[in-house]
């Protein structure tokens, strides 16, 4: 990973860049980043969000999805007639 500097930031556009991170649960930093991400990487299929998801269930609540995913896939054969 590389580091760099912003330099010259008018006080109005820091604080917005801050309220910002900070309604959304990030840093200024990892906000940045994803900024800067998006707007070199218009066209990516990216997506983020479903990452505060990401490695946050227990065992007993991926059970409790896959249970109840399970049961949604079943092709109800009186609708398909």
């Amino acid at each position: 990973m590389k580091a760099m500097s912003v330099r010259y930031i008018d006080e109005e556009t820091f604080e917005k860049v801050k309220k910002a991170a900070r309604e959304t649960g990030l840093s200024v930093n990892k906000y940045v980043v994803e900024l800067l991400e998006n707007a070199v990487n218009k066209n990516s299929e990216r997506f983020h969000d479903l990452d505060d998801l990401l490695g946050s269930w227990d065992n007993e609540e991926v059970k409790l999805v896959s249970k109840a995913v399970k049961s949604q896939r079943k092709i109800d054969k009186e609708l398909w007639k």
